[in-house]
């Protein structure tokens, strides 16, 4: 979605009942590219997102909540509101043991009764702006 010739491509076919659902980890590369283990995934995600927003598409970020992302929740909610307003849905949620992930659980696996805070916290700020 970083290719902006595609995204119009996209755009050219894309009903007004499509919405991308883009995974974001992150309030920063380090630790977004961190969790997807690709260094400058950080910055072709959000130029994706904004190449989508260019054309008009809709957006949901998706947040997955990791031991490794969770005490950033706030400042991840910070991000999104002032750099993403334009998106019409943002979810965080809990992670899900599947593929690499059940290998890697120890390193990334967080029960949730760890960051409620932290996601009331983030939730708020999304809320009140």
């Amino acid at each position: 979605l970083a290719d902006m010739d595609f995204v119009e491509r996209i755009a050219e076919i894309a009903t007004s009942n499509v919405i991308f659902c883009v995974s974001l980890h992150g309030d920063n590369p380090r630790v977004h590219d961190t969790i997807v283990n690709k260094s400058g995934s950080f910055e072709k995600t959000e130029a994706g997102i904004y190449n989508l927003a260019r054309k008009g598409i809709k957006i949901e970020i998706r947040h997955v909540i990791t031991k490794i992302n969770y005490k950033r929740l706030p400042q991840m909610a910070r991000h999104i509101y002032n750099y993403m307003p334009f998106c019409n849905h943002y979810a965080f949620m809990a992670m899900e043991l599947h593929g690499e992930a059940v290998k890697n659980a120890d390193c990334i696996m967080v029960n949730s009764a760890q960051y409620k805070s932290e996601l009331a916290d983030a939730a708020l700020l999304l809320e009140r702006g």
